[in-house]
């Protein structure tokens, strides 16, 4: 997820407006990234999660599950997965849009204060983990140059590969494409794997390596597309 899972909230708005003029594929990739992609991979976490207690579970007794616990254990945690907030909000967010639902302001207001309460609240947590930790250690090396390899070089490649080949994109359209596939990894990763009890190190290292490499990557692809 790290590889592949860009940050286009908080640096692919003004890099889009700056770049092509228009926030119109922020908009795309984050309807696509927080209403497909994300319940994909927290599916999957869910799953994975799922598995290791199932496996747990039968190494602790021999007779096994009881019948039928396991797959109403599997549809409830595959629920609490995709009924997360964010993918909620979002989808509860699309529809108000849709519909041009215009919120009281006693009930906006609120909701404007945590949306700009959100972006600062997250780049500290993400700055508390750096703390006392260096970046990069030998069990996790590998895997971190591998994930931020395919986030700044290989999906801003197949980005251009998909957009000009299989779209037909070229000029603007294109740059905004590949420029969103150069952003660095968003610092929601962090935060699932936190809430999922994966591995924080190597995604931690990941989005902080992206987000060093994002601005050469960008003025690359700018350079190359426009």
């Amino acid at each position: 997820m790290a590889s592949s899972y860009v940050n286009a909230g908080n640096i692919g708005v003004p890099i889009a407006l700056y770049a092509v003029g228009t926030a119109a594929p922020v908009v795309s990739v984050l309807i696509a990234q927080l209403l497909v992609v994300a319940p994909v991979y927290l599916s999957v976490f869910a799953w994975c999660r799922y598995r290791t207690a199932r496996a747990a579970r039968f190494a602790d007794d021999d007779a096994g599950v009881v019948p039928g616990s396991t797959s109403r254990s599997l549809g409830a945690t595959l629920g609490r997965s995709l009924a997360n907030p964010v993918t909620v909000a979002t989808g509860l967010g699309l529809l108000a849009a849709a519909v041009s639902l215009n919120l009281p302001v006693v009930l906006a207001q609120p909701v404007e204060m945590l949306g700009a309460a959100s972006v600062p609240l997250l780049l500290l947590l993400f700055g508390m983990s750096l703390r006392g930790q260096r970046p990069l250690g030998r069990a996790a090396r590998a895997e971190v140059v591998l994930g931020t390899v395919l986030k700044c070089l290989v999906m801003p490649v197949l980005a251009w590969v998909v957009g000009r080949f299989l779209f037909g994109l070229d000029g603007l359209d294109l740059l905004g494409v590949v420029l969103m596939a150069a952003l660095p990894t968003a610092q929601n990763v962090f935060l699932f794997a936190g809430h999922f009890r994966l591995a924080t190190t190597s995604v931690r290292d990941v989005t902080l390596l992206s987000m060093l490499l994002a601005l050469p990557v960008s003025l690359l692809v700018t350079l190359l597309l426009g």
